[in-house]
């Protein structure tokens, strides 16, 4: 029996102005079911110590209706999700892992809703030029690739640029997406300086976009700053920022996509460290550099590309001392933690060390050595 898996595919489209419209209103409405539901569960807590699910929510949704009847011109699909949403919310706030959910402003979520795929409401065109959307109807949607599975459920997002994009959660066999790997086994050491290094030598060199367009995004930043807030100057300049903003995103996002993609084929087995990386981004010297890097996506990226390709992804403990430790003797030389010291010869066994080169080495055996004790 074929296994599935679930994937994200996003393509641009093209609503007209009435379309438009009508995606604002289900933003808006879903912005008020998130509201109103976090504030009623808070309310019966504090007052009757009574904990509200996403069914009670739903439930009680019937006749909000019928108070609000400007509610029935949402998708209804989108307020169930959005319910969803802060039911998860709340799961995430009693694990510990998220604090409390907070109210959504209109100015800072933007909008953005996801619906659920119902009696085949969110479909594409036999010619490949529309998709139909629930309330939307048919939209001009650009599909750079087919659509590979059957659609389970649909993101509409405008971007600060002005852009439309829908991202389609696709559930597709395991049997049709996965593919070889070349069954190489390597270690990978993240870096700023090189975005990544392997254990084989071979470093990726780190493209960063945000210094590049760097002297472009601090000019057009402060010609907005100058204008009055509001205007029609500052519209169009907001705008500008906006969609350089986006460029640098999208270029950034392409480096990533490639390099893991690339990784994912060759290897299978890839070995990296479990950074702490929401620790080193407190260190203001390099927080920006890092950012920048975006180390979080990159290591999501290759988590499921190399379940894709076949591979395996083993992380190493982050305390382990990859780079301190001499891969030839094991000694471990503390005085090699300082960033400044790229190269260092062990004081036991005399070998000179490329101090990535040794750390990408270090996590590869360890990783091996992870892997071996658990199988």
């Amino acid at each position: 029996m074929d296994e599935y898996i679930y994937l994200r595919y996003q393509y641009r489209i093209y609503p007209n102005d009435l379309q438009k419209a009508k995606a604002q209103i289900t933003a808006d409405c879903c912005r008020f079911i998130h509201n109103y539901y976090l504030n009623l569960r808070s309310l019966a807590w504090r007052t009757q110590h009574r904990s509200m699910n996403y069914n009670a929510c739903a439930n009680d949704l019937k006749y909000l209706k019928l108070v609000y009847p400007w509610l029935a011109q949402a998708d209804s699909m989108a307020l169930q999700e959005e319910l969803k949403d802060l039911q998860r919310s709340f799961e995430n706030f009693w694990r510990g892992d998220a604090s409390y959910p907070l109210y959504h402003a209109k100015k800072s979520t933007g909008l953005s809703f996801r619906t659920r795929n119902q009696s085949d409401g969110i479909r594409i065109s036999a010619d490949n030029r529309y998709i139909h959307l629930p309330k939307l109807g048919w939209t001009k949607i650009r599909l750079s690739r087919q659509v590979p599975g059957i659609i389970e459920n649909a993101t509409l997002i405008q971007k600060p640029s002005g852009k439309y994009f829908v991202s389609l959660t696709v559930k597709i066999a395991s049997s049709v997406v996965t593919k070889r790997n070349d069954g190489n086994e390597h270690g990978l050491d993240l870096g700023l300086k090189s975005f990544y290094i392997l254990d084989d030598g071979t470093k990726k060199d780190n493209p960063k976009y945000l210094y590049r367009y760097e002297n472009k995004l601090v000019r057009e930043q402060r010609r907005l700053s100058r204008m009055k807030k509001g205007s029609s100057n500052w519209r169009k300049q907001k705008l500008k920022v906006a969609r350089l903003h986006e460029k640098i995103s999208n270029t950034r996002h392409d480096f990533l996509h490639k390099e893991s993609t690339y990784l994912a084929r060759k290897c299978s087995l890839l070995c990296i460290e479990d950074l702490n990386i929401a620790g080193m981004t407190k260190n203001h010297r390099l927080a920006r550099s890092i950012s920048d890097v975006s180390w979080s996506k990159f290591i999501s990226m290759l988590e499921y590309k190399m379940a894709l390709h076949g591979g395996m992804l083993v992380k190493v403990p982050r305390f382990y001392a990859s780079t301190q430790t001499c891969h030839i003797c094991g000694h471990k030389e503390p005085k090699t933690k300082a960033l400044s010291i790229r190269k260092w010869t062990c004081p036991e066994c005399k070998a000179m060390h490329d101090r990535d080169v040794n750390a990408a080495i270090n996590i590869l055996s360890k990783g091996q050595t992870l892997l071996h004790s658990v199988a």
